[in-house]
């Protein structure tokens, strides 16, 4: 969460957090996380774009993009 490079803490954070900000079911939590904690959004946000550069076509396509990275 400190270095220059995510560790294992970073990806245990990001999968907590991801359940809250990327909620299907109610848009709520998320816009609670946006809206008062914008430094940890921007984490969640960032460790995304980082680790699953694919997300969008992965959430809605199928996409195996960070399979073929070996991230999963």
């Amino acid at each position: 969460m400190m270095g220059d490079s995510p560790t294992e803490v970073d990806c245990s954070a990001f999968a907590m957090l991801s359940c809250l900000v990327f909620s299907f079911h109610d848009d709520i939590a998320g816009g609670i996380v946006k809206d008062h904690f914008p430094k940890l959004y921007s984490y969640v946000m960032r460790m995304k774009d980082l680790a699953w550069p694919d997300w969008d076509e992965c959430t809605t396509k199928g996409g195996n993009h960070s399979k073929q990275l070996g991230l999963f």
